[in-house]
C-alpha cells in the first residue's frame, strides 16, 4: 500500500472507529495443516508471511468483521481485491478478532465516480467516501507531475543532489 493511502486509511480508521478495535496490513489465507502440525500456528505464519497476501485494515465488532481497502487514485483494484480478500478471509484460521462475525467488504476512497458505486453495490462492497484537505494537494501534484515546467524543476533538484552528492 502506498504511503498516502496508508495516511487515508489511518485516518478513516481513527475518525470512524476512534473507541473501537481494528488492525492494518493483516495477513489473510489458510496455513497448511501439515505446516501447523510441525511447527504451530506462529512458526507456520511466520514461514508463510511472504507468501501470503495482506489487507490495508479490518475493524471488528461482535456483530460483524469489516474488511477494508483504502485506494486514493484508482479504486478499481479495491473492489476486486476485497472480492478476493473475502474467500481468503473465510479460510485465515489466525484472523485476528475473528469468531465467526458475518464479513462486510468496505472501499474507502476521496471520491467515487457513479460507476465505482454501482459495481460495488453489485459486488457487496460498501463504498466510503472519505476527503481530506492534503488530498487536494497530492492531486494537485500529480497533475503537474508530466507538465514542462514540473520536468524542469525536478531535472534541476536532480543535477543539484548530484552536485550535492546526496543522491
Amino acid at each position: 500500500m502506498a504511503q498516502r493511502e496508508t495516511r487515508l486509511l489511518w485516518e478513516f480508521l481513527q475518525d470512524r472507529y476512534p473507541d473501537e478495535v481494528w488492525a492494518t496490513n493483516v495477513e489473510l489465507g489458510p496455513l497448511p495443516p501439515e505446516v501447523i502440525e510441525a511447527y504451530g500456528v506462529t512458526g507456520t505464519r511466520n514461514r508463510l508471511r511472504p507468501f501470503r497476501r495482506r489487507i490495508d485494515g479490518v475493524h471488528w465488532t461482535p456483530k460483524v468483521y469489516e474488511l477494508i481497502e483504502a485506494k486514493i487514485r484508482d479504486p478499481l483494484p479495491g473492489l476486486g481485491a476485497l472480492v478476493v480478500y473475502q474467500l481468503l478471509a473465510e479460510e485465515t484460521p489466525d484472523l485476528i478478532g475473528y469468531t465467526g462475525q458475518p464479513f462486510r467488504k468496505v472501499l474507502v476512497a476521496p471520491f467515487a465516480p457513479e460507476w465505482v458505486t454501482v459495481v460495488g453495490r453489485k459486488l457487496g462492497v460498501e463504498v466510503v467516501e472519505f476527503w481530506r484537505p492534503w488530498i487536494a494537494d497530492y492531486f494537485e501534484e500529480i497533475q503537474n507531475y508530466f507538465t514542462r515546467d514540473y520536468r524542469i524543476k525536478r531535472d534541476e533538484r536532480k543535477r543539484l543532489r548530484e552536485l550535492l552528492g546526496v543522491a
